[in-house]
């Protein structure tokens, strides 16, 4: 079993939001972004040095457990503005620690979502964290433990994020009740040289029976949530997601 302490330097750093004289002809709104730094540190103690295993599944490298000891987590560089009265958007950038000594950065999310949809309803389009089960949307340094459900470790790799666009309806009820669908397409081009050296340094190709490949998963995901303050400290929430995938591959395949 394994056991991790940590403790979260949540230190939101929000930087300068001066408002720029921007006079903005079409809107007439200012540009005024906000800009938060996000500092995550952790500790980390194992009882046991195994390895991050789930039977049946074969685990990525983001699976794998936090390093033992002190350890910066994922830094978060978010900003976020209204670009007018109909759309707003956002982005998030993270660097993390690799586990060889090297900083991994990524663009998370930076999508676009609309603020004044009829109805109820709301867009949103670009790269964005998926709202399949209640956490996968959620960012790290905001977790309620210290790594992720052993479902998400196990299936998503940690949190299933992809570009797509989102469709979300909100019912106009006392009880929260949120409908929604989306839609993603993920490409993957590989291009596998392998070659055998030969004494003089000379070299020969391998032909291998996939040289070059295009992977296409095309992804759709269709959910509904509910949920209900039952006191100030208490809350329940319900969901149900349905998922659809279909990969292509074209080429040597």
């Amino acid at each position: 079993m394994h056991y991790l302490h940590k403790r979260s330097a949540a230190a939101v750093l929000l930087l300068g939001a001066p408002a720029l004289a921007f006079a903005q002809t079409q809107s007439g709104n200012g540009f005024n972004p906000k800009i938060s730094l996000i500092l995550n540190g952790q500790y980390a103690h194992y009882s046991s040095d195994a390895p991050a295993t789930v039977a049946g599944t074969l685990l990525g490298g983001e699976s794998d457990y936090a390093p033992e000891g002190f350890s910066i987590g994922e830094t978060e560089l978010a900003l976020e503005a209204n670009i007018d009265d109909q759309f707003h958007g956002w982005t998030a950038i993270s660097v993390e620690n690799d586990g060889h000594g090297n900083a991994d950065i990524s663009v998370e999310e930076a999508y676009i979502n609309t603020l004044a949809l009829p109805a109820g309803l709301a867009v949103k389009f670009g790269r964005f964290f998926s709202d399949i089960g209640y956490q996968n949307h959620v960012h790290a340094h905001a977790w309620d433990f210290a790594d992720a459900p052993l479902v998400y470790r196990a299936f998503f790799g940690g949190q299933l994020g992809d570009d797509g666009v989102q469709v979300r309806w909100l019912a106009p009820t006392d009880l929260f009740v949120e409908l929604g669908a989306e839609g993603v397409l993920n490409r993957l081009d590989s291009d596998v040289k392998y070659y055998e050296l030969e004494v003089g340094g000379a070299r020969t190709r391998i032909d291998l029976p996939v040289d070059q490949a295009v992977v296409e998963e095309y992804r759709g995901e269709a959910f509904v949530n509910a949920g209900r303050s039952l006191s100030p400290t208490m809350r329940i929430d319900l969901g149900l997601t349905f998922e659809a995938s279909r990969l292509t591959v074209t080429g040597d395949a």
